[in-house]
């Protein structure tokens, strides 16, 4: 039934198109609407916000409620957006080096080779094969596991009497606990890790605040204004943050219990909240150099590490932040997806030439498990 219902949307949705140039009108707004609606029946989703544009134009932004009910502004309606974060940090790191930062506590300019331990204290047991770097966290080539997959922060602790990851968590702790985990599997080889992308939250964080006090989130205030501000993405923020006055923020429908959703345990892996507009102001930001220089889009979306293992991603690539995947006629797909509890989320582009489209898809429950098929699909769909 589901992949019928996918067949469907491209037939109609694709039936003008022509060539490599992307295209929108009201007729495949009309579709998307009708589709948005059959997805969140289907999947039993309380709340869907969509946005697309195309060649650096939002043509199409909307949402949808219980019952398939226009939502007024529900564009502006904020979501958790989960590990869509990732391509925020990655930017974060090279938007540090582009503004040519350098490393406190050695005074050399920051760059992709950075040693890990210019930041951090003992972790020798990180480098016996091959430095750790700068570029080996963005790329997901690091052998550093998850925290998200550290079995003892989903049980009780018989020390402390709860469970970790249903907790709120500093940041301090967060590094302390992640430096003992051993690396897994083949050195260098592609393994996701949301260990990483908290770990390059604290490279921005201690570049930024070096010798000024640990309590101020510098990571946080320079997003905010060195990449959100460029962008444009004037109601996004960071979780544990109020909405800004007049912004709704979307409850989250959870269908299993929490666990890593409190501060820090999120930050830099998966800690923003934006609303679908914000999402393609960032898109159209991010192609158009606002956020970042040509070169330094080049860097950050050159596929660098093969995927292999199994899921929406395998024959793909990991850049910095983003998924790359080859397709047909010279095309190539950026996106990627966020999961955090409660929440799904989906940011795509798909360039083709000098055209491009992009598609946000967010979620506020986190049942919607196929929503990068879903995304896809649209982006199908519009060539």
């Amino acid at each position: 039934m589901f992949s019928r219902f996918f067949s469907v949307l491209f037939f109609l949705l694709s039936a003008s198109g022509s060539g490599q140039a992307f295209t929108w009108d009201t007729g495949r707004q009309n579709q998307l609407d009708q589709f948005a609606r059959q997805y969140q029946a289907q999947r039993g989703q309380p709340t869907i916000a969509i946005a697309v544009t195309v060649n650096g134009a939002t043509v199409y932004t909307g949402a949808i409620g219980p019952g398939g009910a226009a939502i007024p502004n529900g564009a502006n309606i904020r979501f958790r957006i989960g590990s869509v974060t990732k391509q925020f940090t990655a930017s974060s790191i090279l938007a540090l080096i582009e503004d040519s930062e350098k490393v406190p506590f050695t005074g050399k300019p920051l760059s992709l080779d950075t040693r890990l331990d210019d930041y951090l204290s003992n972790i020798g047991q990180w480098s016996t094969v091959q430095p750790m770097t700068i570029r080996r966290l963005l790329n997901m080539t690091s052998n550093i596991p998850s925290y998200t997959a550290d079995q003892s922060a989903i049980m009780i602790d018989p020390n402390v009497g709860f469970v970790p990851g249903q907790n709120p968590i500093d940041r301090n702790n967060m590094v302390q606990r992640i430096k003992t985990f051993p690396l897994q599997g083949p050195p260098g080889a592609f393994d996701y890790s949301n260990s990483n992308y908290f770990l390059l939250s604290q490279i921005v964080q201690t570049t930024k605040g070096a010798n000024q006090s640990s309590s101020i989130p510098f990571f946080h205030d320079y997003v905010r204004s060195r990449i959100f501000g460029r962008a444009g993405m004037k109601s996004a923020g960071f979780i544990g943050e109020p909405a800004p006055a007049g912004v709704i923020d979307a409850q989250p429908i959870y269908l299993s219990p929490p666990f890593f959703d409190k501060p820090d345990w999120p930050l830099g892996a998966g800690d923003i909240v934006a609303s679908v507009a914000d999402m393609a102001r960032w898109n159209i930001a991010l192609m158009s150099g606002v956020v970042l220089s040509s070169p330094s889009l080049v860097t950050l979306t050159n596929p660098a590490a093969p995927v292999s293992t199994p899921g929406n991603y395998t024959g793909c690539a990991y850049a910095m932040g983003w998924f790359i995947c080859q397709l047909p006629g010279g095309m190539r797909r950026l996106e990627h997806d966020g999961e955090i509890s409660g929440f799904r989320a989906y940011n795509g582009i798909v360039q083709a030439g000098s055209s491009w489209a992009s598609v946000t898809v967010l979620v506020n429950s986190d049942a919607a498990a196929d929503i990068a098929v879903f995304g896809r699909n649209i982006l199908a769909a519009m060539n």
